[in-house]
């Protein structure tokens, strides 16, 4: 995780994470390689400290299933149908920051809609590609009277001297 995520994407400012889902099976891997490493290191402990071991790994692994599996099976069940929407625990204070899961849904809209607000006249058009984005920015910074529109939506034409920005 640090090598292939935490490193290139602390130094790189476009954060496509689609794209390193390639890396996945050589993560994998290398987790594999040492989960068996530690195994050997276990099978090599004597009879009695090796039985109190495994009891404890037993239940080690017990409590790991329900916490890491279970648990979040359960919340990603309890959020159906809009699975995508799920944000856990940590993240739930910040729902009204998250847009549907890509990078680069609310790459600078925050800002630009700021600077829409303070400046527009009233009942202004804001035509853009991101009108739930533009919509919930509207409101947070109190311009109820812009109108968000689709710059590709086929059934408006724009004219030019029309008061869009």
């Amino acid at each position: 995780m640090l090598l292939f995520w935490i490193v290139p994407y602390s130094l790189v400012g476009a954060k496509w994470l689609r794209y390193t889902l390639s890396l996945m099976p050589f993560l994998y891997m290398a987790a594999a390689v040492g989960a068996v490493a530690v195994l050997a290191m276990v099978r090599t402990i004597p009879g009695e400290v090796h039985d109190r071991i495994k009891r404890q790994r037993l239940m080690a692994t017990a409590l790991l299933v329900i916490v890491l599996v279970l648990l979040p099976g359960w919340t990603a069940y309890a959020s159906a149908p809009h699975y995508a929407l799920y944000s856990n625990a940590i993240g739930e204070k910040y729902t009204a920051r998250f847009f549907p899961h890509d990078e680069f849904y609310d790459d600078g809209v925050s800002e630009a809609i700021r600077f829409v607000c303070q400046h527009a006249p009233q009942n202004a058009n804001i035509v853009s590609e991101t009108p739930g984005v533009v919509r919930y920015y509207t409101e947070k910074f109190g311009r109820r009277d812009l109108r968000s529109q689709v710059l590709s939506d086929p059934k408006h034409t724009f004219e030019s001297g029309t008061n869009l920005l």
